[in-house]
């Protein structure tokens, strides 16, 4: 690997979604009193850098441990700036095998659209939800209606535009509609 990127937010540095838990890790016991440290972890299922499953919008929508692995790595885009990218180029990069990509910022509805018309598999954004307001919802039951996954608060300060190969995968919680993740960028 010539270049890697963690484009993982910190779980306890990144300001959390409006109404959701403030992460924290508890302290449960220590080297001088036990001899071994243990902690646990407290925090939403979409604290930090994570994956919203069809189930987080869809009744009956698959879970975040029932999506395939493969589904969370691969050849990805990355996308900076205005304007999106339009139909023919997620086209052409579905037709080179690049069915994953990541954007700056929100998206709307129409975009949304465009991304499962024209095969896109997983879809992510450095912004701490895929849809702005007031289509937040509708985007969301757009893509996880698809059966697309959405990678939500990603970090890509420092990560120029273009093509790369993702890692990005969630935590293996059963029954939940999201998992917090580790994701790296890297160009073979």
């Amino acid at each position: 690997m010539k270049q890697i990127y963690d484009i993982t937010r910190g779980m306890f540095s990144t300001e959390p979604y409006p109404g959701d838990p403030v992460p924290a890790l508890d302290t449960l016991q220590t080297i001088p009193d036990a001899g071994y440290r243990l902690s646990a972890l407290r925090c939403c299922c979409h604290a930090g850098t994570h994956i919203d499953a069809p189930s987080h919008y869809i009744e009956g929508g698959a879970g975040i441990a029932e999506i395939p692995l493969q589904t969370f790595c691969g050849p990805c885009a990355v996308w900076k700036g205005q304007p999106l990218p339009g139909r023919g180029q997620l086209r052409d990069w579905v037709q080179e095998g690049i069915s994953i990509l990541l954007l700056q910022g929100e998206i709307p509805t129409s975009f949304a659209k465009a991304a499962v018309e024209e095969g896109i598999v997983f879809l992510g954004t450095d912004a701490p939800s895929i849809g702005r307001e007031p289509e937040e919802e509708a985007v969301h039951r757009i893509l996880l209606q698809a059966g697309i996954p959405v990678l939500e608060n990603a970090d890509l300060d420092g990560v120029p535009a273009g093509e790369y190969r993702l890692a990005a995968f969630p935590l293996k919680l059963e029954g939940a509609e999201a998992a917090p993740v580790r994701a790296v960028l890297w160009i073979e």
